[in-house]
């Protein structure tokens, strides 16, 4: 479970961490990679969060899981965009618990689409003897293209595929069949959860699944525009109450005023098309949780960009980055990038300072968090005597995995004799650790005197 503490008083058994500013004078990393949203689809499983793999959008996988490829056009663009900067999706199917497309035919050959929605209808079953033998190939068909073919002698031997089920009395023999099309498919209506919005349900999957970054937090329904608190919510207790180090991209929700959450008002267009600003916010979901804690957004290009939806002048993206909003602008060699990578963060708490606001040493935060966590988990939490070796055997893991950070840059000035001290707590299954760490951020500005002589 996890999370932060307080006092040294958890009752279950895991790793808690603390992040606090240290006063200054004025003068192996964790796997990323996993964003999710939710969104209506005319296929796909219900109620479970769909896995969702980058590679799938471009081989034709993604068809038989969503009903989408990357060249579905506008109905594809939320997943081209997620997918953008990262490997894989979790995505929910908000209008899922609809009806199944059927289909029986006079030979006794009956077919169920394996996901209730209207691309069912596009479903037909064909059946062609094979010569002057009793073994025909039954074909499932989707919109006019064979997506899979079995050869049988009788219908019972046929076994579902990614599209159908199927059903015969046993042993009936099979018959050739023109073309069995199936209908009645009916998409479903979203589902009011507990809490009295249609994406409850959603969240609730994802504060079981510990497996994803970035959640995009998309209004993608007029009927239900609480999404953004929602979000908000959930992050804030996936890590402080979960420990599970997420973060959400929201629209126009600078006042979260939270690391956890990036919000943004824009979006951007291209030759051929318009990425408006519910897309844009899973595009910058996608590319944060893509983003290595060696990595900044900050001054990133948008691929293909040639404008921008919902332009700001130099006065308000100054005004937007100090009230925590995240802005993509036009460079001077006429590029659109993303100005700063920030989260809405502005009014920083006394425990922190603006290293908070910045989203790559967030990152880098997170991770220590996370392999702290996971190394606490698998490797020592009831199975380490809490005496000198087993928790220099902890300290040794930190070390290294600190010492990899400041290989790559995520910090700097670690010394290992004197910026890791672990000792037993107030209890005797307690283990305290204390970690001194300098984040590092990428150049963002910088200034040139030219002294002239």
């Amino acid at each position: 479970m996890g999370g932060t503490f307080t006092s040294m008083n958890k009752i279950r058994p895991d790793t808690y961490i603390n992040f606090v500013a240290v006063p200054q004078q004025s003068d192996g990393l964790s796997n990323r990679g996993v964003v999710t949203f939710a969104t209506n689809l005319d296929w796909g499983a219900s109620n479970t969060l769909i896995e969702l793999y980058s590679t799938d959008l471009t081989d034709g996988s993604s068809f038989s899981k969503v009903g989408l490829t990357a060249y579905s056009g506008s109905a594809s663009q939320i997943f081209r965009e997620a997918l953008r900067g990262c490997a894989k999706a979790l995505v929910w199917r908000l209008n899922g618990n609809g009806i199944q497309a059927t289909a029986t035919d006079k030979s006794g050959l009956s077919a169920t689409a394996l996901y209730s929605g209207v691309l069912g209808n596009s479903i037909a079953i064909t059946s062609t003897q094979k010569g002057t033998t009793n073994v025909f190939d039954i074909s499932t068909v989707v919109n006019g293209e064979v997506m899979d073919t079995q050869t049988i002698a009788t219908y019972d031997q046929l076994v579902s595929n990614d599209w159908v089920t199927f059903s015969s009395d046993i042993g009936k023999a099979a018959k050739s069949i023109a073309g069995m099309q199936l209908s009645g498919g009916v998409n479903g209506t979203p589902t009011v959860g507990s809490s009295g919005t249609i994406f409850t349900p959603y969240f609730t999957a994802l504060q079981s699944n510990t497996q994803w970054n970035t959640l995009a937090a998309l209004d993608v329904t007029a009927t239900d525009t609480s999404i953004s608190n929602e979000a908000a919510a959930l992050v804030t207790y996936m890590r402080e109450t979960k420990g599970i180090k997420v973060q959400a991209v929201v629209l126009n929700f600078p006042q979260a005023n939270y690391e956890g959450i990036i919000s943004i008002s824009q979006g951007y267009t291209t030759d051929s098309e318009s990425i408006q600003p519910t897309i844009f916010a899973a595009t910058i979901a996608g590319l944060t949780a893509g983003a290595e804690p060696n990595q900044s957004l900050t001054n990133y290009v948008i691929p293909s960009a040639t404008g921008i939806i919902n332009p700001m002048t130099d006065d308000q993206i100054n005004t937007a980055l100090a009230n925590g909003q995240m802005v993509i602008a036009q460079r001077q060699d006429g590029q659109i990038a993303i100005v700063q990578d920030i989260n809405t963060l502005y009014l920083v708490p006394t425990n922190k300072n603006s290293d908070w606001q910045k989203n790559r040493i967030i990152r880098t935060l997170d991770d220590i968090a996370t392999f702290c966590q996971i190394t606490g988990i698998q490797r020592y939490i009831g199975m380490i005597s809490n005496d000198d070796t087993g928790r220099n055997l902890l300290k040794s893991e930190i070390i290294a995995h600190l010492n990899q950070l400041v290989a790559i840059e995520c910090i700097q000035s670690f010394d290992s004799s004197k910026d890791i001290v672990i000792s037993q707590g107030d209890e005797i299954n307690d283990v305290v650790i204390q970690l001194w760490i300098q984040p590092i951020d990428a150049v963002e500005k910088i200034y040139i005197t030219v002294n002239v002589t």
